[in-house]
């Protein structure tokens, strides 16, 4: 009997220590988190832009991300008007309203408690970060929520106005 009891007690000593050992460990989605955050990093290195065109204007935006997190974008604004001669309608030449680069720095960081990224940047001459939530973004298109509706494609372009 007094070997049962021995045999018992040792074997609920072992079971509570691999119990409270279980209990003690850390478990966190950092590393997926970071895994994700890098692979965000590596896809938006690089050259973006958009076009948005319809009939009385031209708007052409870039973006470059570098690997020591700054950040430039230019923006080209045209228009034109329309109007009518001799029952015809006419439009104006294309004039450049707007023409500007901005300056900045970026990071990513995880929306926490989801799985969604926001893009930070600090545009020079401001004491704060802006933040846009990623909508998509793969080696070839990317989506934010910055208040235009076309994504932007990978690549080095100029605008075409």
């Amino acid at each position: 009997m007094r070997t049962i009891r021995l045999l018992a007690t040792s074997l609920l000593v072992a079971l509570s220590m691999g119990v409270s050992s279980c209990g003690d460990d850390n478990i966190s989605n950092n590393g997926t988190d970071d895994n994700t955050i890098n692979e965000y990093y590596t896809m938006l290195y690089g050259s973006w832009y958009r076009e948005v065109n319809n009939e009385l204007s031209k708007t052409f935006m870039s973006y470059k991300f570098s690997t020591n997190k700054q950040v430039i974008r230019y923006t080209k604004t045209a228009e034109r008007t329309k109007g009518f001669i001799n029952g015809n309608i006419s439009y104006s030449d294309w004039e450049v309203v707007n023409e500007y680069s901005t300056y900045g720095l970026w990071y990513l960081e995880k929306v926490e408690g989801t799985d969604l990224i926001r893009l930070k940047i600090q545009w020079d001459g401001n004491d704060f970060y802006s933040g846009k939530l990623i909508n998509y973004l793969d080696g070839n298109i990317l989506s934010f929520d910055d208040g235009f509706s076309n994504d932007l494609n990978k690549g080095d372009k100029s605008p075409n106005f």
